[in-house]
């Protein structure tokens, strides 16, 4: 039997027990080099970023960071003073890094050491910018409308590790041209499929002297490309026909795979074509070029489009008159070998190029009216293929140069960019702002011009003033222009710069 002084035992020997096992045993040694842990943080200056944002690292830990620049930028160096990139570090205290980055110089000089300088200065109408073997090259007539000298079709290489544009013409050109003075935009397509891009371009001829009432004119000039360069072609009754031209289009126009082109013509001082002023289709059959000469045009032609006018599923040939009278738009189906007035009220306009903007919201033809002498003319446009033409609400001065079609903000639709200027064209003073030379659609093939423009840089162009303005291609980071410095009246140019432009 159990008393109450055994039980006051019992309870006093459990009591000690229980304390005993639930007291915590403290460790009082130094913890190893394993268990210290340092933080990293790595941060990305402007122009580039880092692999390693932040993370935490045993003690003595090697690890690798890297800084990579984007397109335009090159890496400069790391807060701590380092430059390695990558750049290996030991974790032996906590540590925050900051990789640097400044923007590349893309200002280049003009370099005519390989060739030549030049005796006139370039013309707007006809550069064209190419890519040869990957490698950057920018095409660009020097000619002079009203002088007796001549130049040539030039072509130069970027080299930007050199920060020069070399003039590269008498190693690519296996034969130089002269040209009076270009009227066409330079056609850059691929004509006989090998490959290789080929250029077209229409040389308008000079007006220095008449001669039995006619100016002497100049000559179609075709380049086929290939591995070693461009060579100069001859198609009997086409590229050998010295005549006054004056404006080009490219489209398939018979549906055969082969691109064809449409060639406006005058009669010259030493040739002759139907009715004085006509048009021809340079039929492409693979690579090679036959001329199909309208022989009763209805009315003069200052420009031509390849369009669809009708149900079939062929295009047509929009023609454009270029008269101070009252002109018109006409059309010739060279299927069905007829021909129509489309709008005989189109008004007293010289018009220079005609462009036309599909998308899902329909066609739009645009028609440029050349503007010369700073009057205002406006620019018109038709959105049922010339029935009807209105003077352009949303596009205005137009300075009678190249009309360039391409994308440049990146939202998938055509924009256009034309040269702007002042009333009172063709001086040094005649450039305007940069954005009233682009215009940007607005999705439903209407524009206007972008709110603001600025470069990678930060760098403000919204209102910026400056000589010409030619852009290049669309990159990831924004459209590519190159903005040539001293370009006119200077005999040519020695300088531009590359500008990467976001606009909105």
């Amino acid at each position: 039997m159990v008393n109450a002084k055994n039980l006051l035992l019992l309870a006093l020997l459990f009591s000690a027990c229980s304390k005993e096992e639930i007291t915590p045993v403290v460790n009082t040694s130094p913890p190893t080099q394993s268990e210290v842990k340092y933080v990293l943080k790595v941060e990305a200056g402007a122009g580039g970023k880092v692999d390693i944002a932040e993370g935490t690292y045993p003690k003595g830990t090697e690890v690798t960071i890297r800084a990579t620049p984007n397109n335009f930028f090159n890496f400069s160096g790391w807060s701590n003073g380092k430059s390695e990139n990558p750049l290996k570090l030991v974790m032996d205290k906590d540590i925050s890094l900051k990789a640097e980055f400044v923007k590349q110089d893309l200002n280049l000089t003009f370099s005519y050491t390989e060739f030549s300088e030049p005796v006139l200065p370039p013309s707007p109408e006809g550069l064209a910018y190419i890519k040869i073997n990957d490698v950057p090259h920018l095409i660009i007539p020097f000619a002079d409308l009203k002088t007796t000298k001549v130049d040539y079709l030039r072509i130069f290489q970027f080299d930007e590790k050199a920060k020069k544009i070399v003039d590269k013409t008498k190693s690519i050109f296996k034969t130089i041209s002269e040209v009076g003075y270009p009227k066409s935009p330079l056609i850059v397509k691929d004509f006989n499929k090998d490959g290789f891009l080929d250029l077209f371009l229409v040389d308008h001829g000079q007006e220095n002297s008449m001669i039995n009432g006619r100016w002497e004119g100049g000559y179609l000039l075709m380049y086929y490309g290939s591995a070693n360069g461009f060579i100069k072609q001859n198609f009997p009754g086409i590229t050998d026909k010295k005549l006054f031209y004056h404006h080009a289009d490219v489209g398939d126009y018979d549906n055969d795979g082969d691109l064809d082109i449409i060639s406006q013509r005058w009669s010259s001082a030493s040739e002759r074509v139907p009715a004085d002023n006509t048009v021809a289709i340079l039929k492409n059959n693979q690579g090679k070029f036959e001329i199909i000469t309208l022989e009763k045009p209805l009315d003069s032609v200052g420009s031509v489009l390849f369009t669809n006018l009708d149900d079939d599923p062929f295009l047509e040939v929009m023609c454009a008159t270029y008269r101070n009278d009252q002109g018109s738009l006409w059309a010739w189906d060279p299927m069905a070998n007829t021909t129509n007035v489309i709008n005989n009220k189109m008004g007293p306009y010289e018009i220079h190029d005609l462009v036309e903007i599909s998308n899902a919201k329909g066609k739009r033809i645009l028609i440029f009216p050349e503007d010369y002498q700073g009057k205002k003319t406006p620019i018109l446009t038709t959105s049922d293929n010339g029935k009807t033409i209105s003077s352009s609400t949303d596009m205005f001065d137009f300075q009678g140069r190249d009309v360039i079609v391409n994308d440049f903000n990146g939202d998938g639709l055509a924009d256009i960019f034309t040269y702007y200027g002042n009333d009172g064209e063709w001086t040094s003073s005649s450039y305007g702002p940069l954005t009233k030379s682009i215009y940007l659609n607005t999705g439903n093939n209407t524009f206007a011009n972008p709110q603001e423009v600025k470069d990678i840089f930060g760098k403000d162009f919204t209102s910026f003033i400056g000589k010409l303005f030619y852009p290049l291609e669309s990159t990831p980071e924004g459209y590519k222009f190159l903005r040539f410095e001293e370009f006119w009246p200077s005999p040519f140019p020695k300088a531009a710069e590359i500008v990467i432009l976001k606009m909105k």
